[in-house]
């Protein structure tokens, strides 16, 4: 494109017109919708962030085939919160994540590898 001076210059070339084409409350002009649409930003939630079990049969050795039992959970929430003490969302996050997971150290490393 052009430089800043000559971009703020009176002397600039008169931009070529739209074709004009009716248009419709609430549609856009099609001579004016970009080649290139607009970013989206995608909102993830923990559903979306499943984090990855880490383990050749996909967990299934260390999670069994029942879901944890509140009292569980419960429980590993209180020693991972004696580990991570200033932590409680990723606590939170990896237990409701992981709900088959009772190996307080796989569930330590996955808290280790969350970045946020």
């Amino acid at each position: 494109g052009p430089g800043l001076n000559q971009f703020l210059s009176k002397k600039q070339k008169p931009r070529p017109r739209a074709v004009k084409s009716q248009t419709f409350a609430g549609q856009r002009n099609p001579a004016y919708i970009s080649a290139h649409p607009a970013a989206r930003t995608e909102v993830l939630t923990p559903r979306n962030q499943k984090v990855e079990s880490g383990t050749e049969d996909g967990g299934a050795a260390e999670r069994g085939d029942r879901l944890r039992l509140p009292h569980e959970t419960d429980h590993l929430r209180e020693k991972l919160l004696d580990i991570f003490a200033d932590q409680a969302l990723k606590v939170d996050f990896v237990l409701q994540s992981e709900p088959y997971t009772r190996d307080l150290n796989k569930l330590s490393d996955l808290i280790l590898n969350l970045k946020f």
